[in-house]
């Protein structure tokens, strides 16, 4: 998302946290498995894998998502700013201005500083982390752990083979006859509008 500030143009990265990046994979895998489940169809259609666009499809974008999850720090993780690196990487209290809450050129200005070269490239993140009192004294967050990564990864695939599992064999399967032979008394009913 780009911000027109002044004359200036800036980018503002607003997915350099960890919320950011447990949403899209909690809503991202289970998307691509419900591809899967809602293309399996009825008794009447060919299995699933004869669909070989749909399945060459999904194994490529799983195989993209666990790589933007789970490879340490590189280029394609700086570029879809997945919470395996440091954004928001800590400020020293001297890039600061000790009267007044930083702005914008402020940030611009400290970045020319060597002393603040480890200060974060977004500055929403470098104003939340201004020293008290003219700013709010926030930290930083480190990076997620490989562990937290692979963990939220197996819960978001496991998410999916459930929604895949559940629509094979309840909504279409042998679960939806169950039901059906349950509750049919053998009398057609119309729908009464």
């Amino acid at each position: 998302m780009a911000e027109r500030v002044g004359g200036d143009e800036r980018v503002v990265y607003l997915a350099d946290n960890w919320q950011a990046g447990v949403i899209w994979l909690g809503s991202y895998i289970p998307f691509l498995f419900s591809a899967l489940a809602f293309s399996q169809g009825g008794s009447y259609r060919k299995a699933l894998w004869y669909n070989f666009g749909l399945c060459i499809s999904f194994g490529v974008l799983y195989l993209f998502a666990g790589l933007i999850t789970l490879l340490p720090e590189n280029d394609l993780i700086e570029v879809f700013h997945f919470a395996s690196i440091q954004f928001n990487s800590p400020c020293p209290a001297e890039c600061y201005p000790t009267d007044r809450q930083a702005t914008s050129d402020d940030i611009d200005a400290m970045r020319q500083w060597p002393a603040c070269e480890t200060c974060s490239k977004n500055p929403t993140w470098v104003m939340w982390q201004q020293p008290k009192p003219h700013g709010p004294g926030g930290s930083s967050s480190p990076e997620m752990s490989f562990y937290q990564r692979l963990g939220l990864f197996l819960i978001a695939s496991f998410e999916g083979v459930l929604i895949t599992a559940l629509q094979k064999f309840v909504v279409t399967g042998p679960g939806a006859a169950a039901i059906a032979a349950r509750f049919d008394d053998g009398q057609r009913r119309e729908l009464k509008l």
